[in-house]
């Protein structure tokens, strides 16, 4: 008897139900991964902000200095207040909390404070400016 080599192969194709079964697992997998994807893109947001509002309050001696007028940093329902010859934007969404105003005189040096910095989700900074030169760490 002989047996032809066509019927020796194999069909190698996949068949429906492991199809199901593939897809199925995809799509569990991406209402796993999805929602941690959101969070990890909202904190990474909400630190970049954080730098950028760090890096502009570092920047005001300098600012005090090479315009040769004196800066006031203050609180004013709940927001950053700077003196009106000064325009620095700040990242939407924060709230700052200043017992005394942080003042940075025309040399760039500046009087020291604390100033409590928080995002609207829960986000806070605390820090204590130094003087004389009063700039954050990150």
């Amino acid at each position: 008897m002989v047996i032809s080599a066509t019927c020796l192969k194999r069909n190698s194709a996949f068949s429906l139900i492991e199809l199901l079964v593939v897809l199925m697992l995809l799509s569990m997998l991406t209402t796993l991964v999805i929602p941690n994807l959101m969070r990890i893109y909202e904190s990474v947001r909400v630190r970049g902000d954080r730098d950028v509002l760090i890096d502009r309050i570092n920047m005001l001696g300098q600012i005090a200095y090479e315009s040769g007028t004196q800066i006031e940093l203050k609180e004013v329902e709940g927001k950053i207040a700077l003196t009106e010859e000064v325009d620095i934007q700040f990242p939407t969404g924060w709230s700052v909390e200043i017992p005394d105003a942080i003042i940075y005189g025309s040399n760039g040096a500046c009087s020291g404070g604390k100033l409590e910095l928080f995002y609207e989700e829960g986000s806070e900074l605390n820090v204590w400016l130094s003087s004389p030169h009063c700039q954050i760490k990150n």
